[in-house]
C-alpha cells in the first residue's frame, strides 16, 4: 500500500484539487460533441472545436514546463486554473465555430498550465524515494474526478443544458482554485545556476526514453477507448461494457500497489512490462469476440496503465534536478497529448484504408516491437547512478 509519509496536509489538499480540476475538464468531454452537433455544426466542424483542445495544450507545454521551473508551480497552476474558468464562462455563449474554438483553445492552455506544474509541485514536495506514491496518489484522484464528472455529465446537460453544465465545471474549477497550496513545501533545495535549456532536458535518457514509452502506452489506450467499441458492435457485440470496467478496477488496484512493484521489480522493468502489455492488449483486441476476451483485455490494459504513469514518472523525477523538472514534466505529459491525439483520432484515419481490427494488429505490432527495443537498448542508455533509487534501476 502506499506509505503513511506523503498524507501531509497540502499533498491531500494539492490531490483533492487534481480531483475537481479533472472533474471540471471531463464533464466536458461527452457534451461538447453533441451540443454543437445539436447546435448545427458539420462533422468537420465538432472536430476542429474538439481539437482546440489539443492544439493549445500541445502549443504551449513545453513554455508552461519553463514557467514552472522560473516562478514555480503555484503561480502556473493559478494561471491554467483562471484560464480554465474563462474557457468555461465562454461555452453558453460560444455559438459559432470560431467561439466555440477559441473556449476550447484557451481550455487546452489552462490544461497545459495545470497538469504540468501541479504534477510538478506534487514531485517536489517529497524525496525521490516517495515519488511513486505520489504519482499514484495524485493521478488516481484525477482519475476519480474525471469518471465522477462523465457520470454525471449527460443528466447535467439533460437537466440545464450547456449553462447547466458550465455552472457545475466551473464551480469545481473554482473550489480547485480555493484548494491549491499557494505556498507549496519543497524537500528539494533549488539552485537557479542549475538551469538547463529544453533541448539538454529533452535529451536526458531519464526523459526521453519514459516519454517514448508514455506515447506508445496512450495512444494503444486512447486507440482502444475509442475504436473497441465500434469494432465490437460490428461483429455483433453489443455489451462491451464488461472491458471498461474490468479496466477500471483493475487500474486502482495497481495505483494502490505500484510503490511495493517499483521496489520489487524496477521502475525500468515496469516500463517495459507496460509497453509490452498494451502490445498484448492491441493483439487480443483484434481478435476478441466474447465478454471472456474484452474482459481479460480490460485487466491487461488496466495493469498496463496502472503502472505506466507513476514508474514513468519516477524515472523522469530521479534524473532531473529539481531546478529543470517542471521542463522535464513538459516533455513528459507532451507524449500524452501526441500518444492521445495519434490513438484517438489518428488511427481512425487508417481505420478507414484497412479496417478497425487492422489497426488495432498495426498498433500491437509497433508497441510489441518498441517494448523490446527498450529492453534490449534503450534502458541500457539510463545511468544508474543518475537514477539516484535503487528502486528505480534497471
Amino acid at each position: 500500500m502506499v506509505s503513511q509519509a506523503v498524507l501531509t496536509g497540502q499533498f491531500i489538499r494539492l490531490a483533492m484539487a487534481n480531483f475537481c480540476y479533472w472533474a471540471s475538464l471531463d464533464i466536458f468531454l461527452p457534451i461538447l460533441p453533441q451540443h454543437y452537433h445539436s447546435a448545427g455544426f458539420s462533422d468537420y466542424q465538432v472536430g476542429i472545436v474538439i481539437g482546440a483542445i489539443s492544439a493549445g495544450a500541445l502549443l504551449f507545454k513545453i513554455v508552461a514546463g519553463k514557467a514552472v521551473d522560473r516562478y514555480g508551480g503555484s503561480p502556473v497552476v493559478c494561471i491554467g486554473l483562471l484560464l480554465t474558468l474563462a474557457a468555461i464562462a465562454g461555452y453558453p455563449y460560444a455559438n459559432s465555430v470560431w467561439t466555440a474554438s477559441l473556449s476550447t483553445f484557451i481550455q487546452g492552455v489552462g490544461l497545459t498550465c495545470y497538469s504540468g506544474a501541479a504534477l510538478t509541485m506534487a514531485t517536489l514536495m517529497f524525496e525521490n524515494e516517495h515519488t511513486t506514491d505520489v504519482f499514484a496518489l495524485f493521478t488516481m484522484a484525477g482519475m476519480f474526478g474525471a469518471s465522477l464528472a462523465l457520470a454525471v455529465a449527460n443528466w447535467v446537460y439533460v437537466t440545464g443544458g450547456m449553462p447547466a453544465v458550465a455552472v457545475v465545471g466551473g464551480s469545481v474549477a473554482a473550489l480547485c482554485l480555493l484548494l491549491v497550496p499557494k505556498k507549496p513545501a519543497s524537500r528539494a533545495g533549488i539552485q537557479r545556476a542549475a538551469t538547463l535549456s529544453v533541448g539538454d532536458i529533452a535529451g536526458n535518457p531519464g526523459v526521453y526514453i519514459p516519454t517514448i514509452s508514455l506515447f506508445a502506452t496512450n495512444m494503444c489506450s486512447a486507440g482502444a477507448m475509442t475504436y473497441l467499441p465500434i469494432l465490437m458492435l460490428s461483429r455483433g457485440v453489443s455489451d462491451f461494457s464488461v472491458f471498461f470496467v474490468s479496466y477500471a478496477i483493475v487500474v486502482i488496484i495497481v495505483r494502490l500497489f505500484i510503490r511495493r512493484l517499483c521496489e520489487v521489480v524496477g521502475a525500468a522493468r515496469l516500463e517495459t512490462m507496460s509497453v509490452a502489455l498494451m502490445g498484448m492488449v492491441m493483439f487480443l483486441a483484434a481478435v476478441s469476440d466474447s465478454w471472456h476476451l474484452l474482459s481479460l483485455c480490460g485487466m491487461l490494459m488496466g495493469v498496463a496503465l496502472g503502472v505506466a504513469f507513476p514508474a514513468m514518472g519516477t524515472t523522469v523525477t530521479a534524473c532531473t534536478a529539481p531546478v529543470n523538472r517542471g521542463t522535464a514534466f513538459g516533455v513528459f505529459t507532451t507524449a500524452a497529448d501526441f500518444g492521445f491525439v495519434i490513438g484517438a483520432t489518428g488511427l481512425g484515419f487508417i481505420a478507414a484504408g484497412i479496417g478497425y481490427a487492422a489497426i488495432f494488429v498495426l498498433a500491437g505490432a509497433y508497441t510489441t516491437l518498441y517494448a523490446i527495443v527498450h529492453r534490449l537498448w534503450l534502458v541500457k542508455k539510463l545511468d544508474p547512478a543518475e537514477l539516484g533509487t535503487p528502486e528505480c534501476q534497471a
